[in-house]
């Protein structure tokens, strides 16, 4: 499959917007680390697709192993700012289209990599302290490699606003 192929199935996926990915623009930041290590969502070592995944360093090592890549997006619009469930159900959407995308792919692209918006959710509850239940669908943090996502879109030119009462969940797939 070749890029243009996948970023075509990222959309019939059901993804808003999928680009191209300078994968070199992957520059992992310790401040983002250091912000999941705080563990204000209670998920830092306690899910398979969060944190801590090594040193800055070895995010570094791992991420530019990736020659090739596509960012993907789902947008949520509300109609009101502070509509909080519809903002959760977009990031369900994003969950959702990430996972069938990643089935898709691995089958064709094996070493792929989905790297998502927050923890992995596969599974209803990790299995961490225990082995991961099902690691060829595991989906992790793009985060928690201490991506700042927001430059990542900037360095890539890919919107991360998209105007008053939106919310921009983002993803890449590495290969």
């Amino acid at each position: 499959m070749n890029k243009e192929e996948i970023k075509k199935l990222a959309i019939e996926s059901g993804f808003d917007y999928a680009e191209d990915l300078n994968t070199q623009t992957l520059t992992p930041n310790q401040g983002i680390m250091d912000t999941c290590a705080t563990d204000k969502c209670h998920a830092f070592g306690k899910n398979w697709g969060c944190p801590p995944h090594g040193s800055l360093e070895e995010n570094e090592a791992k991420l530019k192993g990736f020659k090739n890549g596509i960012l993907v997006q789902i947008v949520g619009r509300a109609n009101d700012e502070m509509d909080f469930e519809y903002y959760s159900r977009a990031g369900a959407e994003f969950r959702k289209c990430i996972n069938i995308l990643y089935a898709k792919l691995k089958p064709e692209i094996p070493g792929c990599m989905a790297l998502g918006a927050g923890g992995c959710m596969v599974c209803e509850k990790c299995a961490k302290p225990e082995p991961c239940r099902l690691p060829d669908k595991r989906v992790e943090a793009l985060e928690g490699y201490g991506i700042f996502i927001t430059q990542l879109c900037k360095d890539n030119n890919i919107k991360y606003y998209y105007g008053e009462g939106t919310i921009a969940y983002t993803g890449a797939i590495l290969w």
